[in-house]
């Protein structure tokens, strides 16, 4: 049991950034993000709508966007019955948040 928590313990240090993520400045967003925000609009309590968003935000480079329909959904994220799906999205919220 040692083994595994110095594991994870390893895999977050990895993991772990020492600055803040920065957004890309761009003039606006791709018509396919756009798309999927209003999907979100339409539906906000879809956690996977919001996970898509959050995706196509993230391509584009919009950390700042992207974390903040991430935490539409992370209280809910019990939800998420797939649990590789669960973990990747927790892991992208911490993963974007600063400190």
């Amino acid at each position: 049991e040692r083994v595994c928590d110095e594991a994870v313990i390893d895999v977050m240090k990895m993991f772990t950034r020492s600055s803040k993520i920065k957004s890309v400045q761009i003039p606006s967003i791709s018509n396919i993000t756009m798309t999927h925000k209003d999907g979100v609009m339409k539906d906000p309590y879809n956690l996977r709508k919001i996970n898509n968003l959050a995706y196509h935000y993230l391509r584009e480079g919009q950390h700042e966007m992207a974390l903040n329909v991430l935490m539409r959904g992370w209280k809910r994220a019990g939800e998420i019955t797939d649990e590789i799906i669960r973990l990747r999205f927790l892991m992208k919220v911490c993963e974007i948040t600063d400190e």
